[in-house]
């Protein structure tokens, strides 16, 4: 089976919160975050998360993606991902 490719970050600069103390390599470590990426989609995985209203656990869907530079496998949730042609 032909993987999908796609495009992603593992998060986006409007989701991290402001910390005027931050240093430069926590900076540096946050603009990584949000690089954008080339990838393979691999398929869905389910994980639990708490919710942060209740003690109840949720079910989340997550993407598997592999970074086709490193060859490293992500868990991306679907905000953070776009599929691309061929």
């Amino acid at each position: 089976m032909d993987e999908r490719k796609v495009i992603f970050s593992l998060t986006k600069p409007q989701d991290l919160s402001f910390d005027p103390d931050r240093s430069e390599e926590e900076a540096k470590q946050s603009n990584e975050r949000c690089r954008e990426r080339e990838g393979r989609f691999h398929g869905w995985h389910d994980i639990e998360v708490k919710s942060a209203q209740s003690d109840n656990y949720l079910v989340e869907r997550i993407a598997l993606i592999e970074d086709l530079k490193t060859g490293k496998i992500h868990e991306v949730t679907h905000e953070y991902f776009q599929f691309i042609n061929n």
